[in-house]
């Protein structure tokens, strides 16, 4: 088996393993406790309450253009916290909190979603490690004007994880306009939706793109990049677009190279899907050794033919991420295997191209 076979296998085997797993852990986890809320008529659960009162079920409310106690809490401009002990099983959990308008989360006293600001009806989420039995669960919202509502839950999704998430920002729409309809933490970049919705009932199953962000600090060295997308994807390091095939595909794998140095890198891979399927799959691997770490060497190179193919790695057999017209100057990061030099283009995007066809 050829090393692209191998890639597209391992791709659509972890697929099958994260889509067994979304099917799995699907239910969410409810306790009975109950719940000691609190409400302000103000913004800023600022001085004494209100009205305290307890409440026997997760918050989960929508009150339109009314009030949570009419008479008493005025159907605008108030503030609320509702606070709870949960018996959870140890593992990870995915919470999620959708408001009209702020809201906080803190679990065992960490802060874990941080969205105080006005919102039309935006669902947050955050995975976090439980370890203890009893975990303290406390929720903060404020409303503005117009509608109010406030909605918690949460799900049981594996052990313990031990990698740090990836920001992950979805949209219902292709071109990742306007603010998120979803934002949540993910452990990777591995799913397959097939026909179906990162997020039923928030995320549409079709016309939707994603955006994932993470930061991570890596020892020098070249690393090897294999992505494949049902549809398109682009993916920037450090600012940079370095890879771009933002159309229509079929979870075409695709592989590319470069050298980081060390220290901390930022990654950012975005997504859309059309219609059909959809899916998208990002593995990250160091190789060896680098050269110059990618940047810029200060030298520069003209095209010297009509194109010339921009590709992912040091020679055919790798991809073609861009076409580069005659006299387009490039810079040198000052890595080259055999006759292939990587440079960066004009617009940031980094790849490969034969030497041969450049004038210095």
């Amino acid at each position: 088996m050829n090393t692209i076979l191998k890639h597209i296998t391992k791709i659509l085997l972890g697929l099958l393993v994260v889509t067994a797993l979304l099917l799995v852990f699907a239910a969410p986890v409810y306790a009975a406790s109950n719940w000691t809320a609190w409400y302000w008529n103000n913004t800023s659960l600022s001085g004494s309450p209100a009205l305290q009162r307890s409440e026997s079920n997760t918050p989960n409310y929508n009150w339109g253009s009314g009030s949570p106690a009419p008479g008493v809490i005025q159907p605008d401009y108030f503030s609320a916290r509702w606070s709870s002990n949960q018996n959870l099983e140890a593992g990870r959990y995915r919470f999620t909190v959708k408001s009209d308008d702020g809201a906080r989360l803190y679990v065992n006293g960490h802060l874990i979603i941080d969205e105080w600001h006005d919102a039309t009806n935006i669902a947050y989420t955050a995975e976090y490690d439980v370890t203890t039995t009893s975990t303290p669960i406390v929720l903060e919202y404020y409303e503005n004007i117009g509608d109010a509502q406030i909605h918690l839950e949460w799900e049981w999704i594996g052990n313990v994880a031990s990698t740090g998430p990836t920001k992950a920002e979805y949209f219902n729409n292709m071109n990742l306009q306007g603010p998120p309809a979803l934002v949540r933490n993910e452990n990777e970049i591995y799913h397959w939706w097939g026909t179906g919705s990162p997020a039923p009932g928030v995320i549409n199953n079709d016309h939707f793109s994603a955006r994932y962000s993470r930061s991570m600090n890596l020892s020098a060295g070249r690393y090897r990049f294999t992505m494949a997308a049902d549809d398109g994807m682009r993916m920037y390091v450090d600012g940079r677009l370095v890879f771009d095939r933002w159309y229509d595909s079929n979870l075409t794998p695709f592989v590319m190279e470069m050298d980081l140095t060390s220290g901390v890198h930022s990654f950012v891979v975005t997504y859309y899907e059309n219609v059909g399927n959809a899916g998208i799959g990002v593995m990250g691997e160091k190789v060896g050794t680098s050269g110059s770490g990618g940047g810029s060497s200060g030298v520069t190179a003209t095209v010297d033919t009509s194109y010339l193919n921009l590709r992912s790695g040091p020679g055919t057999q790798y991809d073609v991420i861009a076409v580069l017209p005659r006299g387009t100057v490039v810079e040198l990061t000052g890595n080259q295997v055999d006759y292939w030099v990587e440079v960066i283009t004009p617009t940031g995007q980094v790849g490969w191209v034969s030497n041969g066809y450049l004038e210095y």
